[in-house]
This record gives structure tokens, sequence and C-alpha cells, in this order.
């Protein structure tokens, strides 16, 4: 009898690999005892039929809409994976779901909810999402590129459709810990739908490069735009808790006036902060640096602003953070420090400060929420030079978009949004490099109604007083 069956079993396995399935032959063969799960020989080794066929498919096939009919074939006719009953890790033979874990397409997620739908065991769902994510960490898992990406966005899906069973997540105590269970609070039965959600990775927990090694994963529903859901893959909440801790107490350290300098080196120095870290410490600062307002006594009505105590310390909390990792171009919730920076006032610190940053590798073509910082400083210069309310916001507005000219920041059509004329020093057209170092100028408006506009901007060399550009 058992010769009988793995007889059948190899002409099922014949019929399920061809390119076109004759499925009215292999329920014959099923009618008459071939065995889904059952053993075939090959190659004088035992092998899985199941597993066979989706090895099969998935070296033939990138999109197998084969296996899934198969597989509800099968299921008709009593293939048990609620026991486990998959057969594996016997000899050469390999639990079909081993072979699910990294196909990417409809089809495989059709056919991993088919198996869920009729009681796929906790241990046969975690052969499917614990070899992909061991995959991932210990055979590159890097996330350099699109393809990459959707790689692992795949495998999200395929977790959270595993975890949306309650009998696999009850049973299966690596998985709860692995997507937070304990931290999270949302109807996980959701998650079968998964086209109805998108991802955003933070890899700001990673080494030098983005991987999913200390990826945090956040799962937002798409009608609603709302995060539902958020996990990390080999961190865990009580690390990032104890790390935003930490966070808030260097915030406060630099907060205070003078900064407590030592203890902020001390913890920055022990806790190895991430760059979205480093990043939301320097705009908490920045934050703290905007103007205060003085309210008359006797009149309410008016207000002097002074430059806050704070911004007299941020080129020096600056450097200290770039000293520490804090890259100049990570954007935090739509914010990033070169674009929070232009809006301090107190003199000329606002323009050292993005000097320094541009310095250490701030980008002249910055994009943060898809606007171009630079032309927005520019937009602001042109704008502000009749409307200004406060002079002294304008003259430190002006010496930084000095600073991101030098550094060779351009408008739109690629050009510098100056008009250059005789450098006195050297007698050739002014460099427009020589801007980085802004306090050696100074400019002056004046109105000049026959150029077509009702004003002009001069640009003087302080070392000469000549003009050396003009707007």
């Amino acid at each position: 009898m058992k010769g009988q069956n793995e007889k059948l079993n190899a002409e099922l396995l014949a019929v399920c690999t061809r390119d076109s399935v004759d499925f009215a032959h292999a329920e014959e063969l099923l009618r008459q005892g071939a065995e889904p799960l059952g053993r075939i020989t090959l190659n004088d080794s035992d092998n899985n039929l199941y597993d066979e066929i989706v090895d099969y498919w998935f070296r033939n096939d990138e999109t197998p809409e084969e296996l899934y009919l198969i597989t509800e074939l099968f299921l008709r006719y009593g293939m048990d994976i609620s026991r486990p009953a998959i057969p594996y890790d016997e000899g050469n033979i390999i639990n079909p779901l081993w072979m699910l874990a990294f196909p990417s397409n409809e089809c495989v997620l059709r056919t991993l909810k088919l198996l869920l739908d009729h009681g796929l065991s906790a241990e046969d769902a975690a052969e499917c999402w614990g070899h992909a994510i061991s995959d991932f960490l210990h055979v590159g898992g890097m996330l350099s590129d699109e393809s990459e990406y959707e790689d692992f966005y795949d495998y999200i899906r395929k977790v959270m459709l595993i975890a949306s069973y309650p009998h696999v997540l009850n049973a299966d105590e690596k998985l709860r810990k692995h997507i937070w269970y304990d931290h999270n609070d949302y109807d996980l039965t959701h998650f079968r739908r998964w086209e109805d959600f998108r991802f955003e990775i933070d890899t700001s927990y990673c080494g030098r490069e983005p991987e999913v090694y200390k990826s945090i994963v956040t799962i937002i529903e798409k009608e609603s735009s709302s995060a539902v859901w958020r996990f990390g893959v080999c961190i865990t909440p009580e690390e990032i808790i104890k790390k935003e801790n930490n966070v808030k107490i260097i915030c406060g350290c630099l907060s205070e006036v003078p900064p407590d300098w030592e203890k902020a080196k001390s913890l920055l120095g022990k806790g190895n902060y991430t760059k979205t870290e480093l990043a939301k410490i320097a705009l908490k600062f920045a934050d703290e640096c905007f103007d205060e307002e003085i309210v008359d006594e006797d009149d309410e009505n008016d207000i002097y602003p002074v430059a806050n105590r704070h911004s007299e310390y941020l080129y020096d909390v600056i450097k200290l953070l770039l000293e520490f990792g804090l890259d100049p171009n990570a954007e935090i919730d739509n914010d990033n420090i070169l674009q929070s920076v232009k809006f301090i006032k107190n003199e000329y610190i606002a323009a050292d400060t993005t000097k320094l940053l541009l310095e250490k590798g701030g980008d002249i073509a910055l994009l943060v929420e898809g606007y171009n910082v630079f032309r927005d400083l520019d937009f602001d210069v042109i704008f502000d030079a009749v409307n200004q309310r406060d002079r002294r916001r304008y003259d430190s507005l002006v010496h930084v978009w000095l600073v991101w000219i030098g550094f060779g920041a351009t408008i739109k059509d690629g050009k510098a949004p100056l008009e250059v004329f005789q450098d006195l020093r050297t007698g050739k057209p002014f460099d427009l490099s020589e801007l980085k170092n802004h306090r050696n100028f100074t400019f002056g408006i004046t109105n000049v109604p026959s150029n077509g506009e009702d004003w002009t901007l001069h640009i003087f060399d302080k070392r000469t007083m000549w003009e050396v550009a003009r707007i």
C-alpha cells in the first residue's frame, strides 16, 4: 500500500508541475489515495509532495496562480496542516512554509491566507515568518534601493497576516514579542486586508547604512492616514523608551542658561544616538532660540521682541551635536535644522550656524516636505524687503541667505539670484563663494523705480565699501 501511495504521489507531482495543470487528473489521483503531504522518493531521498510543488512553482513562475488553486484542491481533499502535520526536518524534507518565506506577489499572500483559514499551526506559520526574518538578518537585509524595500514590505504583509489569526498569535510567544503585541492596541483581523495599509520604515536606529536590523516599521491605514501599529526588528520598545528619555534629559541640559555642557557631553558619549535622535535634540534646542517678547507695562499693545538667551549658545550646541554625528540634512516631522535656523534672530548667530551646517555636509538643494529650503529662503528675502516688520529678523535672514549663496545655492534656472560687479580687491568679477564669510559683507536697500521694481538690495564688501552684487 505504501508503495502504491508513493506511486500515486509521484504521478500527482508530475501532474501539478506542468505549465498547464490538469486539475481533473489531479483530483482523480487524490480520490485514488494520493497524499498531499505524503512522501515521494526523488534522487534517492525522501521529499514532501506539497513542498516539491511549492518549490517547482516558485522556481518557474513569479506569479503562481496555479499554486493557490492546487492548495485549495489539496485542502478540499483533507490536507491537514493544523497539528502541525506538515512533516519537515526529517532527512532532506523541507517544510513548504519555509519556501513561502520569500516570493513576493499577491498569490503568495492569498495562498498563505488560505492555509491560515484552514488552521495552519503556529509552528508551521513560524517557519514562514521566522525563516524570512532570519535570512534578512543574516544574508544581507540592506535597504538601499526600492526593490529591497519592496521585499521588506512583502515580509511585513506576511507577518501582519499571520499575526491576525489568534490561534497562531496566542501560541507563538516569539511572534508576539516580534510585533510588540503588548505595546499596541488595534484589531489585528483588519490586517487580513493587507492592501488597505501602507508602511513607513524608520532606519535611523540602524548603523551607518539603512537595513532591516534595528529598523522600525509603522503600519498606516490608507483610508484614515492613521498609524495603527508599530514594531521594530531586533529592537524593543523599552530600548526606544530609554533612549527617548535620555534625549529629553540631554535637551534639558542644553536648555539651561548656560547649558550644562559636561552632563550633555557625558550622555551623548554613552548613548550611541541615532541621526533621528540627534536631529530631534537640535530642533528642540532651535525651538528654544526663537524670540521672547516683553509687553510694555503701560501699554499692553506695545510688544518688544528681544533676542532669546538660548540663541547665544546655538552655534556651540550645533557644533557639539555635529561632533556626535548630527546629520544636517535629516528631516524629522517635516522639519530640518537648516530650515529652522533661518528663523532665529540674534545678529550673526543664525548665519554662522548655517555656515557650520553647510560645511559639515548640508545640502544646498535640500528639500523638506517637498519644498526647496533655499528657494523658500530666497522668497523670504525678496518678500520681506518691503514687508518687513522686524529689521533685526531681516538682517539675520539676509546673512543666512548670503551664506547659502556662498556655498553655491541657486534658484530655479540654476543661477545665483544676484547680479555681480567687479571686485575692487581683485579686479575680477566678484566671486560669490566669498559670501560664505558673510561677516565681511553688509547690505542696503534703495528705491530704483526705473528698474521696474520699487527696491534694490545692494551687497557691499565691508573692507572696501564697494558694491559687489545686487538683487
